[in-house]
């Protein structure tokens, strides 16, 4: 198949790399492969509606299409989430950092992994890093939302920090303008009601101002 002339540029919004609830905006990529980026696009659609043996498939289509596409090995990666197989998909997650290294989403996505694992260290330093880099606003809000949930819910109580966790949240607030920050139904009220103050602390705030 003839390959596409336009960029294949990946930024998730707000939301969604981590898990399936959210879609990930894509402008294409010069030389990617079109047929095989609409198939992810469709895993990635599937995945949002729970059907995952279909995504398993369309994402395995996708790959005999263009074996070296990042964008295929991400979707896997938030597949192999889904299906609790953490070990691969910190495996693609280093694939696609191998090759695109720029890619914040894949990094985010293997410090979930990693702290499914019980690796604590490991999804710390990654989500400490990612925030210490400053990548694009939504990146940026995203991965101190993600290290919000970590510092407020890590099973290691060495970890945890609810004030640190409420002062992310507050800042990702800012940055998305008041967007809703809780992770949906993943988050337990004893987190959403921390995050949920902060976000209304800064709105707040911008009216008084």
């Amino acid at each position: 198949m003839r390959s596409t002339k336009a960029v294949l540029f990946l930024s998730a919004l707000i939301g969604g790399a981590m898990t399936a609830d959210a879609d990930i905006e894509l402008a294409r990529q010069r030389f990617a492969n079109s047929k095989a980026i609409n198939l992810d696009l469709e895993a990635q659609t599937q995945m949002i509606t729970g059907d995952l043996q279909a995504a398993a498939r369309t994402i395995d289509t996708a790959l005999q299409i263009d074996p070296t596409l990042w964008l295929t090995y991400f979707m896997r990666a938030r597949l192999f989430v889904l299906q609790h197989k953490y070990e691969l998909a910190i495996q693609d997650c280093n694939r696609v950092l191998a090759k695109y290294s720029a890619f914040v989403e894949a990094a985010l996505l293997r410090a979930e992994a990693n702290a499914r694992l019980g690796r604590y260290a490991d999804s710390s330093r990654e989500l400490d890093h990612v925030v210490a880099i400053h990548p694009h606003l939504d990146s940026y809000a995203r991965a101190l939302r993600e290290r919000a949930w970590f510092r407020s819910t890590c099973p290691d109580a060495s970890f945890r920090n609810g004030q640190q966790a409420v002062q992310d949240a507050k800042v990702a607030c800012k940055i998305m303008n008041g967007r809703m920050l809780v992770r949906s139904t993943r988050w337990p009220l004893h987190v959403q009601k921390p995050v949920i103050l902060a976000q209304q602390c800064v709105m707040e705030s911008k009216r008084l101002a």
